[in-house]
């Protein structure tokens, strides 16, 4: 500010230092320009009435007499004296205390950081050199000097009051280890640095003991994005804020910068931030300087590309939930407890090793925030009112979930057909558990916590089950899951089937399939078949992207299943759902899939698709009388082959699920996806908002229990509704998410269910 009240915003420029007058912030003029070398930035710091510049561009440090602002300005470039004379050059920064100028980096003396004397303030007397390494920026309070070793990772902090011998008292590595600046606190009880690399952090610690420094929190902005911090200050001034307390501004790069309320600063919040940058995510684009010391309280701020903006910041407090979470038992602190408040996410944390959490926002109100942690059950606290520069301590106590030992036996038709290797997975919204049987066909979870499950069981040559929604609780006893043989398998297990061939990329893959489209038409499928369990298959390349990322190219894959027993059958029928594609290229494909069948000595093609057939760009259904093939056959194999012919670039994409074998004459799963007990049919499938699903149940068989319930596959309860007829139709709810969902029908005994996909 100069003697008539104008302030003044000091902006490096390429080849000079702007002084502009800022007094009107809507309206700044350029008043003076002092030449320099040229430089993509300058550092810059006050001293009385006097600015100093430096840049890794040369020139020693600009010295520019302020005092005549706003009439006239003048100029002196400093280069060094006495044993410095004429080295003192490129300086990447600078700081200024108690008439003292320090410098850091450069070409001279390694980046060393160097001291002068400003008791004559144009005319620096150089003192000594205060560190033993490169020092890229640094904090100096009282001869103390807080050192940012960028490429050591380090804060070192040195005793700079004998210039000719410096003594380092202690050091520290900053989360990123790669340390740019650092600010000290008001009360100096608290040093602040930043990391100047990809997802940094402002970051706080305690010196109050410099032979003990303690990390108390770090703080990063739009975490995820992969921003870099820059230069944080601190600020303390009532007449500004509105409030007796810190500050940090931070200067964020493509974030713009930032301000964190810093009267915690075991809890720093972010209040407020202004992005200037139109730029996003990592890299040095965007704000690279701000200063928030200028007497109106407006703040500068340096955009790399956008250049300079002058902003009326508001001084919000953080409000402030802070607590410690213990068992109801023991009083013992319990760690990594997740907690997250609804419609807040900026509050969501967790507990530290002691059982203390802290976390902070600026938007005052009334909130509910549960607490979860596995073996615990959840606690939910509602009303829990937060305001401006107030602590609200929550102090939580949590039980542990009852558990005990959950058994189980996997059969096949009678109790002394035990079935080893058995896979067996329940789960529900909170907990999962797969096992598997042994050899006496038993399986146990040593600690299994009570609740509402749905159970998967499945073993190779055997058809899955699946029990929906059973409460299990320490009086269950042991349960018994009985297997019918007979070769089923929709890969929601892994089994043993096997890929080969020579293809360049897109071969065979088990997953969930990530959809393609070719000319709007699909090529990859988006699901696997609706009527099986999970929601795996197997498709050729499963990259998802556009539709040549990972298709099948140029050569062949080739897909065998495992040894698929006929004894337990008298006329077998082999049962999937199959997908072909070909298009692109010259518009000619001459690409297939072959489906054939082997007993080991002999094999046979029993399906194909192509060349020069249609695009199902769908799930088809197929049935394969086995005996047609191999009537004295006692075992076979499946195998699924699909080429890509070079050189005409062609998308070829294949698809395999709901593999199984059947009786000739048994019912059998209708391609259609309808069931065939109660006549469900669920169209269309994937869900729209016009998806309706019909039955037919038997009337004389109706119970007036009959109901319909739409269930997740965590075996959350989505949509229930009671079926007042044997025959109807009921409207899908339009509340479910993107998801696989289970539509149940129970009409006494009886079930039946569907699976959709939304």
């Amino acid at each position: 500010m100069d003697s008539t009240g104008k302030e003044y915003a000091l902006v490096g420029a390429d080849t000079a230092l702007s002084i502009v007058d800022v007094s009107i912030p809507s309206a700044p003029v350029k008043k003076f320009s002092v030449p320099g070398p040229h430089s993509s930035w300058r550092e810059i710091r006050t001293w009385d009435k006097y600015a100093y510049v430096t840049t890794e561009g040369g020139g020693g440090v600009t010295i520019v007499d302020l005092s005549k602002l706003p009439n006239t300005i003048s100029s002196t470039h400093y280069t060094g004296d006495g044993v410095v004379t004429g080295k003192i050059d490129q300086i990447h920064a600078l700081h200024i205390d108690n008439g003292k100028l320090y410098l850091y980096g450069g070409n001279y003396q390694g980046g060393r950081a160097k001291v002068f004397s400003l008791a004559d303030p144009m005319h620096p007397v150089y003192q000594g050199t205060v560190s033993n390494r490169y020092v890229h920026d640094g904090f100096v309070r009282n001869d103390t000097l807080y050192s940012c070793q960028i490429y050591d990772g380090l804060l070192e902090v040195i005793d700079a009051r004998d210039p000719h011998n410096p003594v380092v008292i202690n050091s520290q590595l900053t989360p990123s280890q790669f340390t740019h600046n650092s600010w000290m606190s008001t009360d100096r009880r608290v040093i602040y640095t930043t990391d100047e690399v990809d997802g940094s952090y402002v970051t706080a610690y305690d010196i109050s003991d410099l032979s003990n420094i303690r990390e108390l929190d770090r703080y990063q902005s739009n975490p995820g994005s992969g921003s870099i911090g820059h230069n944080t200050y601190v600020l303390n001034d009532q007449g500004v804020t509105g409030s007796h307390t810190d500050f940090l501004v931070t200067s964020y790069y493509t974030d713009g910068f930032t301000i964190v309320d810093a009267a915690r600063p075991d809890n720093l919040v972010q209040v407020a931030n202004y992005d200037t940058s139109p730029l996003s995510g990592p890299g040095y684009n965007g704000a690279w300087g701000v200063y928030p010391y200028l007497p109106s309280g407006n703040i500068l701020i340096s955009d790399i590309q956008m250049g300079m903006f002058v902003l009326t910041p508001e001084y919000k407090r953080a409000c402030y939930l802070e607590g410690t979470v213990k068992d109801s038992v023991t009083n013992a602190a319990i760690p990594n407890v997740v907690i997250t408040v609804l419609g807040q996410d900026e509050l969501n944390t967790s507990s530290m090793i002691n059982g203390v959490f802290k976390s902070g926002t600026v938007d005052a109100g009334t909130y509910t925030v549960s607490f979860a942690k596995f073996g615990y059950i959840t606690k939910v606290v509602s009303g829990v009112m937060l305001d401006n520069g107030q602590v609200t301590n929550l102090d939580v106590i949590m039980s542990k979930r009852p558990n005990y030992t959950f058994e189980g036996i996997v059969q096949s038709g009678t109790p002394n057909n035990r079935l080893q290797g058995a896979t067996i997975l329940l789960r529900n919204a909170e907990f999962s558990y797969e096992v598997t049987s042994d050899v006496n066909g038993m399986f146990n979870i040593p600690t299994f916590y009570e609740g509402r499950y749905g159970i998967h069981a499945a073993k190779e040559g055997y058809h899955t089950i699946y029990i929906d929604s059973v409460l299990y609780n320490s009086q269950s006893g042991t349960i018994t899951l009985d297997l019918q043989e007979g070769f089923y398998d929709d890969f929601m297990f892994r089994f043993n089937w096997m890929v080969t061939g020579d293809a360049e990329k897109g071969a065979w893959e088990r997953g969930k399939p990530k959809g393609t489209m070719l000319a709007g038409v699909k090529a990859n499928p988006d699901q696997d078949v609706s009527d099986d369990f999970g929601d795996e298959c197997y498709v050729t390349g499963n990259g998802g992207g556009s539709s040549g990322t990972d298709d099948l190219d140029n050569g062949t894959t080739i897909l065998t299943s495992p040894w698929m027993s006929l004894l337990p059958y008298t006329n077998p029928t082999l049962n999937y759902y199959r997908w072909f594609f070909a298009g692109g290229g010259d518009g000619n494909p001459d690409d297939t899939l072959f489906v054939k069948l082997t007993d080991g000595t002999s094999t046979v093609t029993v399906d194909q698709v192509g060349p020069k057939g249609p695009n199902n760009s769908t799930w088809v259904f197929h049935s394969v009388r086995v005996k047609d093939y191999f009537p004295n056959a006692t075992s076979v194999k499946v195998i699924y082959e699909v080429s890509d012919l070079p050189g005409n670039g062609h998308i070829i994409e294949a698809g395999v699920d709901k593999v199984y074998l059947e009786e000739a004459n048994a019912v059998g799963i209708n391609p259609s996806a309808q069931s065939a007990k109660f006549n469900m049919l669920v169209y269309p499938n994937p869900v729209t908002e016009h998806t309706v699903i019909t039955y037919k149940l038997d009337a004389s068989q109706f119970n007036a229990q009959a109901k319909l319930e739409v269930v997740d596959l965590l075996g959350r309860v989505m949509q229930t509704q009671k079926l007042t007829q044997a025959e109807g139709r009921v409207s899908l709810s339009q509340d479910l998410a993107k998801g696989v969902y289970l539509v149940k029908i129970s009409n006494g005994a009886e079930q039946e269910t569907l699976k959709i996909v939304k």
